[in-house]
């Protein structure tokens, strides 16, 4: 099933579609194919194949119609009479849950045929005729005919109990898929459909509910013949025992029959609360990872593990209640039939006298088939009650209203005529008032206001998001829409860009050049094939807004809305982007921009202004109005570089600072920045030229490594001659330690290849099964298991003797207990007891010893074994926590989010509950048939073959099976898991695919996914009856085996040991398919073991003090780097400082904000080329440095070395005169304080998110909230505990960066770095927030790596950067007398008036009142 477009319809393609006969259906035939070639590992899966009414669309289609009718009933406006989701599933798809129900019942009925008609009549027939005379061993039939009739009957009714459970399990897979695809379709088209669709949990009603009523309606058809076959059960006893004697019995059956169903209850109850439960912790664990970086930066960690304990230790105790219940329940189970067959014997012996095998193993057999209902019962019941519960969600999500979309206008335009809208549901009181408002074909409408000020709400008034309380809103035309937080998936560049449309290259091409993507093409490593990642996590913010543009632009449509697209572009690319993508191909299109680009605005046709809400002015650019509603202290639009230069520039410029650096996140990019000397004007002139030279997106990747290496060759040649021009000249300034990195010889730093494979690299090898058995032993607890395992055979052997005892007392009378006549024809000369009373009490006391031991056994066995599997998963959970909390970044970077995750939320589940449910039950069913085997070969010794012969056909099926299962199993948890991102993705996306218009694309889409889910599924599903029906097979033979050895040497055996035999034989017929069954679920489950296992052993920590002595970092040999030039000679200051290396800071360090690297070098993962080289330079104590250079220029690499993200490779970071490499780690980073680039807020509370420790008093919360201009809004939103959601998402962009800047003013550090802070703010906010960092951190050192120049252009000294080297650290107005300085060219590119300014700015100072 290939990729779908826009307009075509998903199918199940004919190549996947075969429809079975009865035949095949019956024998499973063509499950052989699949199975040959899972065992090569040659199948693939387009092989796969499922009958047509199994695909998506149809049971969509069938399920639609029913879904209608019931809707309709809504209108008739009866209150009776409501829609049912239940009754449109039983219209749907009630014919085959019905078709099973009765090869259920046809498996009950041939279940007790055998263990009530079968065993008795053949006990029967071997209890010689001079003691018990009857029907079968008196018939006339010569040579033991009656028996070898008996057997082969047998035979036949065990193969048609394998062949009925089979059938009823492929018409439960059959139904089960039908509802499940039915209902994950009926859910996701709803999504588009409702506003709240973010309150609603729409992925876990996808992943989770639909498939609990998968997995109900198996567990369904258990729950309602478990009481049917506890009845027959029962009446069989009763007609054995002639009614009276079997009353006892019954009493007991009524009791444990309700008891069996409140169990069952509190189980099921148990389960929902802890879903909840686990659902709030991966929660919490999905928010720290996405944020890991800004987790560490804070040193939060401990904040967050304490809230992630917390949860978990609610869980824990929910999981002990439930371990608990779950423990009475199996022993209820087991404990039962001994228990009533006691009550049983001692009622008949008592009223009738001694009773014969014939009776005895009836009974026994009766009780051990009572057994199957009683097991399955709980587990039914639990099943049952969730998917009741997941019913109910569904239907209460199905059943809410729906919106319709507003009529459009004929014309392309947005016009708002004095409209007044408010969000819908919205608890704020929120309201955009627009007086006038329009965009034609042709115009471009720019949006500007302060962060917070209604910009955002336009559109999404226009995206019909908003309800309209009053005025007029026409919107008409195809719309296309660029969020603010841009949003990709998880499909290659290409198909992110096409977006469902069929691919035109010529167009495609056009649209990458408009959108500056060339560059990007040819520095990923699979150009426009590239994955994107989740949330897009491969690119970087400036690539995925510039693929939601070029999205925009492929779509060629009439209205397109750009929400601030052009805030994470340097200046070149926003021009570029300005002139070929809004003015060019947007030239005939009616787009409204919303921008802080305000340098832009004299081009645009219209200007909205808005503030609080209110649009204040609309019409042609307007200087005054701008400074009037929008007052700015100088034209603040002198940005630098934002990280990203999509722009290619040509050749010629290749020759004065190119560079090829390590970005922040490990990938290599080439730098765009190559300059021509000259005015600002000249160099627009060269930019526009370099567009059109920019390279084909269709060249090779290899054609632009290639390019790369000749650029890296040409930047080194031209370096190595600019140095030798340096060396011999002496900069200004030289008296401070800070000038252009030296050369070194970087051959010393090159880490061999065995240095390099030793090395941590981010990924973590995965552990062996040995090895994760041996670390999920060990975490519960070694000696325990073991333990465990011993009590498991003790309460076996136990039960066997009990029915031993049975036999011995049926045989007749091994001991001799009774008195001489008791028994017809058997002699007894020197009894033990002269009564039958007390012969009677004696059997009764050691079967009801046997009962109690058994007992008691059952209740040890499940206790320790529920301790040692709580008490392994809980460690195992701590211990992952822990492990990765304390990871390196690198593994972050390397591992994606989702793999992560899915350890603590899948892998986590099974380790909590699916595997020690398994391997617990799989344990006994092994113990029950190891020990019916032993009890069957001591009564027949030449059985002993055939059991040899059964493990032989065990190791054989798992030989087969396994392979491919555990492919088929792995497909459809892999395309399970492709569904379930479709859907978080569109929800993330809603409001792009309904702007695009996208929604059938989406839907098809969502089919097309669940197609190939389904066709992975009904394989695997097939492939587990395959098994089943050869393993009943198995059974059979082993059954009439039994049966035909009995009859063979009835003489020799004896009735009760035949009895016995047969009894247990039943448990072999059954358990063997079920422990096969179980081996087999525990091995694909066992993946979730190695994966935690994995990151537990070989994720390693950060180191708390860095790893052995540096080269370099000795005291000695830097002393000489006090020089201006490092030619040896010593600067007085530098040799005073006492360099501390003892492991431990000072109190309160640091007290000065004094800063010191030392030829640092850093590289980000062994083998990598360095990103630092060789950084020396000196901040002092308060100073104000500005960081400044092109993308991948390391100024961030700066900032991860200060934090210790990366250990150095050489050379140290010395603050306040301690090296901060001998330190606590934790110490170092609560000593600096940071802004980061991308602000992140946590779910929780305004409080919360500013202090979590809880440490500080509100007066100080509203002091900071203040300085950073946020006290009014957060005020508004309800004081310190108004709730922040998930993500912070009830707050804008600007507003979450300014928390963050709370965040800093709270925490007392002497030294701040800010990242990018500003980038996502207006300029007026900007400036107040350059004010407030003046202001509140006057005294702190202060590194800011920037935005904007205008928001360094104050610094007492600049920091230029470039290819990981330190270039130029000088004041900023000596910066600008010297034309060739780095700086000056930075300040030159930002055109001629506004380079004018910045030289003013920098001249005159900063103007705070």
């Amino acid at each position: 099933m290939g990729a779908l477009t826009k307009y075509d319809k998903a199918s199940l393609g004919n190549g996947h579609i075969r429809n079975d006969s009865f035949i095949e259906r019956l024998f499973l035939s063509w499950v052989y194919a699949v199975v040959a070639k899972g065992r090569k590992g040659t199948i693939t899966q387009d092989e796969l194949r499922m009958p047509a009414d199994q695909a998506a669309e149809a049971a969509a289609c069938r399920f639609d119609v029913a879904w209608a009718k019931e809707l309709e009933l809504r209108s008739s406006g009866d209150p009776k009479k409501k829609p049912s989701l239940s009754r449109a599933l039983r219209n749907s798809f009630g014919t085959e849950v019905l078709v099973a129900a009765a090869w259920k019942i046809t498996w009950s009925v041939f279940v007790l045929l055998g263990a009530f008609y079968f065993v008795r009549s053949l006990v029967q027939f071997v209890t010689p005729i001079k003691r018990n005379p009857n029907l079968y061993n008196q018939a006339d039939i010569p040579n033991k005919g009656v028996g070898w009739i008996l057997s082969c009957a047998f035979f036949l009714d065990s193969i048609l109990v394998g062949i009925a459970l089979q059938r009823m399990g492929d018409e439960c897979v059959r139904a089960g898929i039908k509802i499940r695809a039915a209902l994950m379709a009926a859910v996701y088209r709803k999504t588009f459909k409702i506003h709240s669709v973010h309150e609603e949990n729409v992925v876990s009603l996808v992943a989770t509910d639909c498939a609990k009523l998968y997995e109900g309606v198996l567990h369904l058809q258990n729950v309602w013949t478990a009481p049917l076959e506890a009845c027959a059960i029962i009446a069989l006893l009763l007609y054995l025992t002639n009614g009276t004697y079997g009353l006892p019995a019954l009493g007991v059956v009524v009791f444990v029959l309700p008891l069996q169903y409140y169990l069952g209850y509190r189980i099921a109850s148990f389960k929902l609360e802890t879903v909840e439960v686990s659902d709030a912790r991966v929660q919490r664990m999905h928010e720290v990872l996405l944020a890991i970086k800004l987790v560490k930066f804070y040193v939060w960690e401990k904040s967050f593990a304490k809230q992630v304990s917390d949860v978990r230790a609610e869980e824990i105790s929910l999981m002990s209640r439930t371990a608990v219940v779950k423990t009475i329940n199996l022993c209820v189970v087991f404990a039962v039939p001994p228990l009533i067959a006691l009550v049983i014997y001692a009622t008949y012996v008592f009223n009738k006298g001694p009773f014969d095998s014939t009776f005895a193993f009836t009974v026994l057999s009766l009780f051990n088939t009572l057994r199957f209902p009683l097991v399955v019962l709980p587990k039914a019941l639990r099943g049952s009650s969730e998917a009741i519960a997941s019913l109910n969600r569904l239907e209460k999500y199905l059943l809410l209203d729906e919106f319709d979309d507003p009529p459009k206008s004929k014309d392309v335009e947005a016009k708002f005529e004095n409209a007044v809208l408010s969000y819908p549901g919205s608890k704020e009181d929120f309201r955009l008032q627009i007086p006038n408002f329009s965009v034609k074909s042709g115009e471009v409408v720019a949006v500007v206001g302060r962060v917070g000020s209604g910009k955002s709400s336009i559109f999404q008034a226009i995206l019909n998001h908003m309800t309209l309380e009053s005025g007029v809103l026409c919107v008409g035309g195809s719309m296309a829409y660029v969020p603010q937080t841009p949003w990709v998936q998880n499909l290659t560049l290409k198909d992110n860009i096409i977006f469902g449309l069929p691919f035109d290259e010529e167009k495609y091409k056009k649209v990458i050049h408009a959108c500056a993507l060339e560059l990007d093409l040819q520095i990923l490593p699979k150009g426009d094939q590239t994955m994107a990642g989740e949330r897009g996590i491969n690119l970087s913010g400036g690539q995925r807004q510039r693929v939601c543009l070029a999205r925009a632009a492929y779509h060629d449509c009439d209205l397109i809305l750009l929400d601030n697209p052009l805030s994470a572009v340097d200046q070149h690319t926003a021009r570029h982007i300005f002139d070929k993508c809004i003015k060019g191909i947007f030239k005939d299109k009616a787009v409204i921009w919303i921008t802080h680009q305000l340098e832009l605005l004299p081009e645009v046709t219209n200007i909205c202004i808005t503030d609080g809400g209110k649009s204040l002015y609309f019409g042609p650019y307007d200087p005054e109005a701008l400074n009037r509603h929008l007052p700015v202290d100088h034209l603040l639009f002198a940005t630098v570089e934002a990280g990203e230069s999509g722009v290619q520039k040509p050749a010629s410029a290749n020759k004065e600072d190119g560079a090829h650096a390590v970005t922040g996140n490990g990938k290599e990019t080439a730098d765009s920045w190559k300059h021509k000397e000259g005015s600002g004007a000249e160099g627009r002139k060269s930019f526009q030229r370099s567009s059109k030279a920019g390279i084909r997106p269709s060249d090779s990747v290899s054609d632009s490594l290639n390019k790369l290496a000749q650029e890296e060759a040409a930047k080194h040649e031209e370096e190595a001659k600019s140095h030798e021009r340096r060396s011999g000249e002496r900069r200004s300034g030289s008296r401070v330690l800070g000038r252009v990195s030296e050369e070194h010889n970087a051959a010393a730093l090159e880490e061999t290849p065995e240095e390099i494979a030793a090395l941590f690299n981010g990924v973590p090898r995965r552990v062996s099964v040995a090895q994760s058995f041996k670390v999920y032993v060990k975490a519960g607890g070694t000696i325990l298991f073991i333990f465990s395992i011993c009590v498991f055979m003790l309460t076996q052997t136990v039960r066997i003797l009990s029915d031993t005892w049975i036999r011995w007392w049926a045989e007749p009378d091994r001991f001799g207990f009774y008195p001489d006549g008791t028994y017809k024809a058997v002699r007894n000369f020197n009894p033990k007891f002269d009564s039958k009373q007390k012969a009677n009490e004696v059997y009764i006391l050691g079967y009801f010893a046997f009962v109690m031991l058994f007992v008691l056994c059952l209740l040890t066995r499940d206790g320790v074994f529920s301790f040692w599997h709580l008490h392994g998963s809980t460690r195992l959970h701590n211990k992952l926590f822990y492990r990765v909390l304390r990871a390196p970044l690198l593994f972050f970077l390397r591992t994606p989010v989702g793999d992560i995750l899915n350890a603590f939320a899948k892998d986590q589940d099974t380790l909590d509950e699916t595997l020690p449910d398994t391997l617990h039950m799989s344990l006994i069913y092994l113990m029950i048939l190891l020990t019916s085997l032993g009890i069957v070969t001591a009564s027949l010794y030449i059985y002993a073959a055939l059991t040899a012969a059964l493990f032989l056909a065990f190791a054989m099926m798992q030989q087969l099976y396994l392979p491919a299962a555990t492919i088929l199993k792995r497909w459809a948890g892999e395309t399970a898991s492709m569904v379930f991102v479709h859907v978080d993705e569109s929800l993330q996306g809603m409001e792009v695919i309904k702007a695009f218009d996208a929604e059938n694309y989406f839907v098809q889409e969502n089919i097309r996914r669940i197609n190939v889910h389904h066709l992975a599924l009904f394989n695997t599903e097939q492939c587990h009856l395959w098994l089943a029906f050869w393993c009943d097979f198995y059974g059979a033979i082993m059954v009439v085996a039994t049966c035909l050895l009995s009859v063979a040497y009835k003489e020799q055996v004896g009735a009760a040991a035949v009895g016995l035999a047969i009894s247990n034989t039943i448990q072999v017929l059954v358990f063997f398919t079920w422990v096969v069954r179980g081996a087999a679920d525990t091995v694909s489950m066992w993946d979730a073991v190695e994966r935690v296992a994995t990151f537990i052993v070989n994720v390693p920590q950060e180191n708390d003090i860095a790893p052995a002595a540096l080269p370099g970092a000795s005291n000695g040999n830097l002393n000489d780097l006090a020089n201006g030039n490092g030619n040896g000679t010593t600067n007085a200051s530098m040799v005073e400082i006492k360099v501390m290396n003892d492991g431990e800071a000072p109190k309160g360090w640091p007290t000065k904000g004094d800063i010191r690297f030392e030829k640092v070098c850093l590289r980000y993962y062994p083998g990598a080329p360095l990103a630092l080289k060789y950084v020396s330079f000196h901040i002092r104590d308060g100073e104000k440095i500005g960081v400044v250079g092109r993308t991948g220029s390391g100024k961030t690499t700066l900032l991860m070395a200060l934090f210790r993200m990366f250990e150095l490779a050489y050379g140290r970071i010395i603050i306040d005169g301690v090296n901060i490499a001998s330190i606590k780690l934790q110490q170092v980073r609560a000593g600096i304080a940071i802004i980061p680039q991308e602000p992140v807020m946590f779910k929780g509370t305004v409080r919360s998110n500013l202090d979590p420790f809880g440490e500080l008093p509100d007066s100080e919360l509203w002091r900071a909230l203040e300085l950073v201009h946020l006290k009014d809004a957060v005020t508004e939103l309800g004081g310190l505990d108004s709730a922040v959601a998930e993500g912070g998402s009830n707050f804008s962009l600007g507003q979450k960066q300014l928390v963050c800047m709370a965040r800093c003013v709270l925490k007392p550090t002497r030294i701040l770095v800010l990242d990018e802070a500003t980038a996502a703010m207006d300029l007026q906010t900007d400036a107040l927030i350059q004010k407030t960092i003046r202001k509140a951190f006057a005294e702190r050192t202060t590194v800011t790596i920037a935005h904007r120049l205008d928001t360094i252009i104050f610094s007492d000294r600049i920091l230029a950067m470039a290819a990981g080297q330190l270039k130029e650290f000088e004041t900023p107005t000596t910066l600008l007398q010297n034309p060739a300085s780095f700086f000056t060219k930075l300040v030159e590119d930002t055109g001629p008036h506004a380079s004018k300014m910045l030289r003013r700015m920098a001249a005159e100072g900063p103007k705070d009142e």
